[in-house]
């Protein structure tokens, strides 16, 4: 069985999805169990078959951290909330994964405090999957843990991204790149001049590619592609708005009688719906905080019932895809 604990609370649509996600999955997947962490007013409204199903146990507590909680205050304050007890089951190992929509923060906070880091790294980063033009997959962080960063953690994210790249990939060897404003060697600042060097003559020297701009991001031109979160996350969130944009643009307007125009109107329409299938779950399975002993997920705030879904899967995948043991040897013997 595949142990998943679920913050049920910080969400911004409520933990009615989150309900409706879990009830979905129990039906697809017979060897997951579920910790929900809520309120007693969550616990409420839950359905009477998810709270008597064999596989789903509560833990219920009055406490919440909000969006706009301090990490700091949250640290001092908040060890009854259900963030903080849905970590403190993985770190007494009840669970194998976490998966929360709470404050991103907040959770990178409290999952350095009660989980740890592995030797070598100072700070986890949010990686997310991207979908390039030839149907593969590469992986982009930091995406929002860390606004400000300097060039020992591009570095140490670099070689985290690598690690698991060749996890999901059967060990193969991943190009990296630093993601900048241009290509040449001189452009960004200080701090992405001394990670390019140190990166080029690293044990990733071979395989690194250098700057790549935004642009590249859905491209085939690296496997693994490192930021700061400012900038990763901005990115994300663009690539978000744009896939948005596209879809409202591709509504088939029921108007008129046919003619060349409409129906050239009508193939553009479901050829964006075809192209953007690939981009519609961007960052909906949730973001891996990568750096930590154990596995945590991070969902979006906005996430809906769908997307809660592809988040727990994504969790119980990660799970099941290779003892977390030898998974945290490989990782610490990389930073050796």
């Amino acid at each position: 069985m595949v142990a998943i604990a679920v913050d049920v609370m910080g969400g911004d649509s409520g933990p009615s999805v989150v309900f409706q996600s879990v009830e979905k999955i129990l039906t697809v997947y017979a060897d997951l169990e579920l910790c929900l962490f809520c309120t007693p007013e969550a616990f409420s409204d839950c359905c009477s078959d998810l709270k008597q199903h064999p596989r789903v146990s509560f833990d219920v507590t009055d406490h919440v951290v909000s969006q706009d909680d301090w990490p700091l205050v949250v640290l001092k304050e908040k060890q009854r909330s259900t963030m903080w007890l849905a970590l403190s089951a993985l770190k007494q190992q009840r669970v194998e994964v976490v998966v929360s929509a709470g404050n991103t923060g907040a959770l990178v906070a409290v999952s350095k405090y009660l989980i740890g880091l592995i030797p070598g790294v100072d700070r986890p980063a949010l990686a997310v999957w991207l979908p390039d033009v030839r149907d593969g997959q590469h992986l982009l962080l930091d995406v929002g843990a860390n606004t400000h960063c300097n060039s020992e953690l591009l570095v140490q994210w670099a070689m985290l991204g690598c690690l698991e790249f060749q996890q999901k990939n059967h060990a193969k060897v991943p190009r990296v790149a630093l993601l900048n404003i241009g290509t040449e060697i001189h452009k960004g600042g200080e701090y992405l001049q001394v990670a390019y060097q140190a990166l080029k003559n690293s044990d990733l020297g071979a395989h690194f590619v250098g700057f790549i701009e935004g642009q590249d991001l859905l491209t085939s031109k690296a496997d693994v592609i490192v930021c700061d979160g400012f900038l990763g996350n901005a990115s994300i969130k663009a690539m978000e708005g744009l896939v948005s944009y596209l879809k409202e643009k591709s509504q088939f307007a029921e108007c008129g009688r046919w003619n060349f125009r409409r129906l050239w109107q009508f193939w553009l329409s479901m050829w964006l719906r075809y192209s953007l299938k690939a981009l519609e779950s961007l960052g909906s399975e949730g973001a891996m905080l990568v750096g930590l002993r154990q596995q945590v997920v991070k969902c979006h705030g906005r996430s809906c019932a769908n997307s809660w879904f592809k988040a727990i899967e994504f969790a119980y995948i990660e799970a099941k895809s290779g003892s977390k043991n030898n998974k945290s040897k490989q990782r610490m013997q990389l930073f050796s």
